[in-house]
Order: C-alpha cells, then structure tokens, then sequence
C-alpha cells in the first residue's frame, strides 16, 4: 500500500491548484495528475521546485482511478 504525496502548484497557470505526485520522471520533474484536468492517462510534467508539498493520501495509484484522486483531493482540502 503506498502512499502519495500531494502538493500546491507555485507557478504557471495553475498556480494554486492541487495535484497528486503520480510519479517522477527522474530529474527535477514530477507527473502530477488531479483527476478532472489532469488525468491519469495524461499526468502534467511540472518542476519540483514550482510546487510547494501539501501533505499525504493513502491512495494507491497502482488500482486509482480518477475519482479515486478527485475524493483524495477533496478530502486533503477539508483539513
């Protein structure tokens, strides 16, 4: 069961917006996905540095679906 990270974009268009850390694509970039804009099937590649970390969800991104990180997301937002 693994754990995954979500953070709050800094800068670009988005800035504000929430997103679940899908994964790395090793250097400085992050896959972020939020389930409405960003699918899963279709991760935006951001910076590290240009989100700030906002906490952890237990979703497991290996079975997740999109409403899977939308609920995740919500619920990061109600603390």
């Amino acid at each position: 069961h693994m754990e995954a990270s979500i953070v709050i974009s800094r800068r670009g268009h988005d800035t504000g917006r929430a997103y679940v850390v899908a994964g790395e694509t090793g250097g400085d970039f992050l896959l972020l996905v939020d389930g409405e804009y960003r699918k899963l099937d279709n991760p935006k590649c951001k910076r590290a540095k240009h989100v700030k970390y906002a906490g952890k969800t237990t979703l497991d991104l290996t079975s997740a679906t999109d409403a899977d990180v939308r609920k995740a997301l919500a619920a990061a937002k109600q603390i």
